[in-house]
């Protein structure tokens, strides 16, 4: 949770905060953030004015290290960027999380700013998405996304997808989250 109180440059990036100055990260204009090259950065990311002014680094070191002990368990120790396994594993794991924790994961995973993932996905509830692991050098193993917020199963039930994690499609739509 983000609070903009008090900060001239963050009502900026969310005009449109209630009273209490509570704000989700992800919530913030487009037109800010874009032009601002820290937030792209796979560390830099730490040093913007929403990570200080959040608990937004520290949610993501601590969801990042329970999941890199979970993996660890499997076999699939972290070593940098990438991780390390004596023994390879075809095993399946399943997670159900918050749109959040997808993206902090997926970030953490695949070297990349979690601020780039929350602002540019948008996964709807029950949306699945898909990693498998590649070891394609001895003991070096990746993620790769085969899926993210896939909702072809809603599709085939005749479901529509929820509007959750979305913003408004045109600027007059009223009826849209802005």
């Amino acid at each position: 949770m983000l609070d903009v109180t008090g900060s001239e440059l963050l009502t900026k990036a969310y005009p449109d905060t209630r009273e209490n100055g509570k704000r989700i990260v992800w919530d913030m204009l487009p037109g800010y953030w874009r032009n601002e090259s820290a937030y792209y950065g796979r560390d830099s990311w730490r040093d913007t004015p929403v990570a200080r002014s959040s608990d937004y680094s520290a949610e993501y070191d601590r969801v990042t290290a329970e999941f890199d002990k979970l993996l660890a368990s499997h076999g699939y120790e972290r070593s940098g960027s990438m991780y390390i396994t004596k023994q390879g594993s075809g095993q399946t794991l399943a997670f159900f999380c918050h749109f959040g924790v997808t993206c902090m994961l997926l970030s953490h995973l695949f070297g990349v700013s979690p601020h780039i993932l929350v602002h540019c996905l948008a996964a709807a509830p029950t949306s699945v998405t898909e990693l498998y692991s590649e070891e394609r050098e001895k003991g070096k193993v990746i993620f790769r996304a085969s899926r993210i917020g896939d909702i072809s199963h809603l599709y085939a039930q005749g479901e529509p997808p929820a509007f959750s994690a979305r913003f408004c499609e045109v600027y007059e739509n009223d009826f849209e989250r802005h």
